[in-house]
């Protein structure tokens, strides 16, 4: 049997995306009491368990879907388990990965460089 079966969580751990990358489409935002602190939790349509924001993923949320959680219903995130340094040592956490919009690709002849800059 394994132990993380005996305690199971309401909450996203980076152990549940199995070493890879998810995207995922938001259904609600809500804000619970955990540990005794108010946290926001980002609900997906893929999983009944929610995803705990700490400020780096709220951030990168606000940063490619805009500050308004109501606005991030029916939108995508994806999210990766990544190594970080939390009080002092490398544990994995999930993170929110800052994917941008496409970008029109452009040939250099048809960009106007301001080449007057003085050197």
């Amino acid at each position: 049997m394994k132990i993380s079966e005996l305690n199971p969580s309401n909450y996203l751990k980076a152990t549940d995306l199995k070493g890879s990358a998810i995207e995922l489409v938001m259904s609600g935002f809500t804000v619970e009491e955990i540990g005794g602190d108010k946290k926001g939790v980002v609900h997906f349509k893929q999983t009944k368990k929610g995803f705990v924001l700490n400020k780096t993923n709220s951030s990168r949320i606000a940063t490619m879907h805009g500050d308004e959680t109501d606005n991030w219903v029916g939108k995508s995130i994806v999210l990766q388990p990544e190594h970080v340094d939390f009080k002092g040592e490398t544990v994995l956490a999930i993170r929110v990965k800052l994917v941008q919009p496409e970008l029109e690709v452009k040939s250099a002849d048809e960009v106007t460089f301001d080449d007057d800059i003085p050197f």
